[in-house]
Parts: structure tokens; sequence; C-alpha cells
């Protein structure tokens, strides 16, 4: 039994990270688990042995160790250190010959924040911090429901916490940029960080594909002034208006980059979850 013992306490300072330790800190992110129970889950777990590649006589990282990873993330600013994990990811499947295609989906996704949102309200009440401070109230999406008369309404569905904005590769199926956000910052917002840190990467993307969420006419011509095609889902007010400035918008439509974005971005919806707000606009 000695083999399965846990790690002796060290200066977690002084420990180099490796990556069983930030696999380690995955897991208990992905399992809901402290520091403390994922290294007693995978003393005791040969499945999450093998996913950290150690075998049953190694010893598994520390509490302490992932403790001070998280707190070197949070102290260099932990998203661009995250940001430079993604960029090395990425990196590396291009140089083993990943192939990358030409249109990318750019998305969001709420992450719900790890708080009592009834006890952090009543903590800034009474004039204390809030447990979380960046987390703010969105919109999570639409749902269709029926009313006490039975008939079919949309209702909007809330959640406090985070939005991640991501930008994939729709041939490799890989996440090539995040940028993570307040749960009220507008999506349409955050389109130009995710193209411009994208083309850093040197992608040869040529279309991307969006919901209405990001149709911004900035946006739009962003991509035209980078030589890109838009393949942002129109609002009805762009192509029902009766003006002349409508003909520019229908015929983007009528475009095969846009019509191909759009076919991308529709594939990758999960059939399950709350309305989007697109899909929403389309009913009755």
């Amino acid at each position: 039994m000695s083999h399965f013992a846990k790690a002796p306490k060290r200066n977690a300072q002084s420990v180099v990270v490796s990556a069983e330790h930030r696999s380690q800190v995955l897991l208990a992110y992905l399992y809901n688990l402290s520091e403390r129970q994922v290294e007693e889950w995978v003393s005791d777990s040969l499945a999450a042995r093998c996913f950290l590649h150690l075998a049953a006589n190694e010893r598994v990282p520390d509490h302490t160790t992932l403790s001070a990873f998280k707190a070197r993330i949070r102290a260099r600013g932990q998203e661009e250190c995250l940001q430079g994990l993604l960029a090395e990811v990425i990196r590396q499947a291009q140089a083993r010959g990943v192939h990358f295609g030409t249109i990318q989906v750019v998305d969001s996704t709420p992450v719900v924040a790890n708080v009592n949102v009834v006890k952090e309200e009543a903590r800034v009440a009474a004039g204390q911090p809030p447990r979380d401070g960046g987390a703010r109230w969105g919109v999570k999406g639409k749902r269709v429901v029926r009313d006490a008369q039975g008939a079919r309404v949309v209702r909007e569905e809330y959640f406090y916490g985070y939005k991640v904005q991501a930008s994939l590769n729709a041939a490799a199926e890989m996440i090539t940029r995040v940028v993570v956000t307040a749960g009220n910052a507008p999506d349409n917002e955050q389109f130009a960080e995710l193209v411009a840190r994208d083309r850093a990467q040197g992608l040869a993307v040529e279309t991307y594909a969006a919901d209405r969420g990001y149709d911004d006419t900035e946006n739009h011509y962003l991509l035209e002034s980078l030589g890109l095609h838009s393949a942002i889902r129109l609002k009805r007010t762009r192509t029902e208006k009766r003006d002349r400035n409508k003909e520019v918008w229908m015929a983007l439509q009528a475009t095969p980059q846009y019509q191909a974005g759009q076919d991308e971005k529709g594939a990758r919806r999960s059939k399950d979850g709350p309305m989007t707000p697109d899909e929403a606009d389309h009913l009755g």
C-alpha cells in the first residue's frame, strides 16, 4: 500500500509545475472538486491516474502544489496565462499537420459563477466585497414554454457569471482563441479581439460565421477591410427594411461564403439547451 501514499508535503512555491499538475487542476474543475478532494480521488482511481499518465506506483501531486499553481495563474493574469497555453496547443497542432480550414465559427457560452447568489447578494448588501467580483447577470438564451392558458410563449433565461467568447476552426474542430467577459457583456463587442488573435496565429481564415448577437456594422466592415468574408447572421431589420440600403445586405446573404459559413454554424449548434435569440426570432 505504500505505493499509493500521497506525496509528502513540500514548499509549494518551490515546486516546478508539471503537465500532471495542469491535468489534475483540469480534473478538479471538470468534477467540481477541491484541491484536497482531487488529490484523494486520483490516489484511488486508476482511470484518473491513466488520464494523468501516472503509473500505479507513482506519487500523486499534493494539493498544496495545485493551490500554488492556481495562485500563480491568478497573479500573472489568469486569462492571459491560459491564452498562452491555448496558443501553444494550436502551434503544435499546426506543426503536426492538423488541417485548419478557412471558416471560423464564433459563439459565446455562458459559464455560471461558482457562488451562492443569495449569499453573494447578502454579502454585498452588508457592505462586504463580493466573493466573485467579476460575475454579472446575463441572458443565457430564450426558451419556448407554455403559460397557464397553454399558449406557447418565449421567455428569457438568466444566469449569474461569465461569458466565454470562442473562435473555433470548423475543419479542425478546435477552439483557436477565447475571450472571457462578464455575463452582461455584449457579444458583438468581443468579435474584433477574437479576429485579431486568430490572425496573430497565422491561420488561413477566409470567412467568419456567427449568430445575430455579433451582427454589428463595424464587425462586417472589419472583415471587409481585412479581405475576409462575413457570414455573421443578419438581423431581420437589415433585410426587411424599405430602403435601398437593404440591397447591400441581401447581396451578402446570397454569397456562397455566407451560406457556407451559416451551414457550419448550424451544424455545430447543439440540439439541446435553451433556445437562442436567433431561433426565438423565427417563432410566430
